[in-house]
C-alpha cells in the first residue's frame, strides 16, 4: 500500500489540482496523491502570490526567466543552471519530452476556446517557425538552425 501525500498547486497559468499533470503522475508511482488545502507539500509557480499563505514544504517551478527566491521556497525546479543543492534543473523543454517519451496524456489547462476550434487552427498554420538571435557567434545554436533549416524553411 502506497503512503498518502497530500499536495496542492498555486500560482500557476492554469489549474493543476487534478491527476492530469506531470507532477501528479510522477509522485503518483510511489505515493497516494491527495488534492488538499492543507497540503505536505505545495507546488507554486510565478503568477501569483498564493504561496506565501500556506506553510509546508513548498516547491517552485518555472519555465519562465524567473530566478527562486530561497527565503520563500524549501526547493525549485526551473530551466536554469545553479548550483544550489535546494535546485533541480528541468527545464521546459524537458518537461515536455517526459510526457512524450512515457506517453503521458496531461489534461489541457483551461482555455477560452474549444480543443476541436484549437486543432482546426493548428491545421490552418502554414509557417514553421521562427528564430531570433542577439548573439549571433553561438557554435551550437547556428549549427542547430543550420540542421533545422535543411527539413524546413525557417
Amino acid at each position: 500500500m502506497k503512503e498518502r501525500l497530500k499536495i496542492k498547486f498555486v500560482d500557476f497559468f492554469g489549474d493543476l489540482n487534478n491527476s492530469g499533470n506531470l507532477f501528479y503522475h510522477i509522485l503518483s508511482e510511489k505515493y497516494e496523491i491527495e488534492f488538499s488545502e492543507t497540503p505536505e507539500i505545495l507546488f507554486y509557480s510565478n503568477f501569483g502570490n498564493l504561496h506565501l499563505k500556506y506553510k509546508c514544504i513548498r516547491i517552485f517551478f518555472s519555465g519562465e526567466n524567473v530566478r527562486p527566491d530561497y527565503n520563500v521556497c524549501d526547493y525549485a525546479i526551473t530551466f536554469d543552471y545553479s548550483k544550489n543543492m535546494k535546485h533541480c534543473r528541468f527545464p521546459l523543454w524537458a518537461f515536455y519530452y517526459w510526457v512524450y517519451i512515457n506517453g503521458v496524456k496531461l489534461k489541457p489547462l483551461d482555455s477560452p476556446i474549444s480543443e476541436s476550434e484549437m486543432k482546426k487552427k493548428w491545421k490552418a498554420k502554414t509557417k514553421f517557425c521562427c528564430f531570433i538571435v542577439s548573439n549571433p557567434v553561438s557554435k551550437k545554436r547556428n549549427n542547430f538552425f543550420e540542421a533545422l533549416s535543411k527539413n524546413k524553411f525557417i
